[in-house]
């Protein structure tokens, strides 16, 4: 995708984004991610990616919303630690979580483009796998005890035979 159709989709998402529907009485298969919304702050590591054998210390923000009447959960991941930090937006995550069918879905996108899975939820943790090509695959698992958030990342290069931890991160619950 050309930069400039990176920017348009950016943008216009954003745009969409800036009138937020807060629902008050999410009924559904939304309502079993109430305990994510919020906004939340933490700390951890990614491995880098030239040099798996070190790691870059990473302070993100999440903020996460339902919007247009609970039928959405908008998670947004930046490299800030606060609301009030200027945000890095080619280090940004932006996920929107919906209903599909009967499962709940979820598409990220970042700068570099978006991929989609679907959700599994089970109390109060989140897991979900995506398809990068060519025998990669990326896991992601969501635990939040409380007002912490753990947040882990597992990368597979040999369709999901092995797995090694290459992304870990601890949120507390801010606002």
């Amino acid at each position: 995708m050309q930069l400039a159709q990176r920017v348009l989709v950016l943008v216009a998402t954003f745009l969409w984004l800036l009138y937020p529907i807060q629902a008050n009485d999410t009924e559904g298969p939304l309502a079993n991610l109430s305990f994510l919304v919020g906004d939340w702050a933490g700390t951890g590591w990614v491995e880098n990616p030239t040099d798996p054998e070190s790691r870059t210390q990473l302070n993100r923000y999440y903020e996460v919303r339902y919007k247009l009447d609970g039928n959405l959960l908008v998670m947004e991941n930046a490299v800030r630690n606060a609301p009030d930090v200027p945000r890095s937006f080619e280090k940004s995550m932006l996920s929107i979580v919906s209903i599909r069918g009967n499962s709940l879905g979820i598409r990220m996108y970042t700068v570099d483009g978006s991929t989609e899975s679907l959700l599994n939820v089970k109390d109060k943790t989140v897991s979900w796998r995506v398809f990068e090509g060519d025998g990669r695959y990326v896991e992601y698992f969501i635990d939040v005890q409380k007002d912490a958030w753990n947040e882990i990342c597992k990368r597979s290069t040999d369709n999901g035979e092995t797995w090694k931890q290459v992304y870990a991160m601890t949120y507390r619950r801010v606002k």
